[in-house]
């Protein structure tokens, strides 16, 4: 019989948060070099671990879910959930919809609110 002590166990989802971290790395230089390359090496690894925790917090841990999530934290900005400046997202975060469906709302909102500002920056 395997038996997994909790530190093993702490080892193994320390060492997938990792490689999930190098995997959000490597997508944001692969499909938004400039913007990478704007924050630099170090603090797109601060972006990127600062995104899953926040992520985290507001219930959503699933791989997809969190690479959204870091989408919309790279449009909208690091600390959207609790600037005040988007209180619609806090309240949709803060709200007790089921991840998926918080993570849809969220995403389309932010898309809304992108094209909102691009149109008044137009005129």
């Amino acid at each position: 019989m395997l038996i997994l002590r909790s530190a093993q166990i702490a080892a193994f989802s320390a060492a997938g948060r990792e490689r999930f971290v190098n995997k959000m790395v490597k997508h944001h230089w692969e499909y938004f070099p400039e913007w990478s390359q704007g924050l630099g090496a170090d603090a797109l690894d601060g972006f990127i671990r600062h995104g899953i925790e926040r992520a985290n917090l507001h219930g959503f841990e699933t791989e997809l879910e969190i690479a959204r999530y870091l989408h919309v934290m790279q449009a909208l900005g690091p600390n959207f959930d609790e600037s005040g400046e988007y209180a619609w997202a806090e309240k949709l975060l803060n709200g007790t919809l089921p991840p998926q469906a918080k993570m849809n709302r969220l995403r389309d909102a932010a898309a809304y609110e992108l094209e909102a500002r691009r149109i008044h920056d137009a005129n």
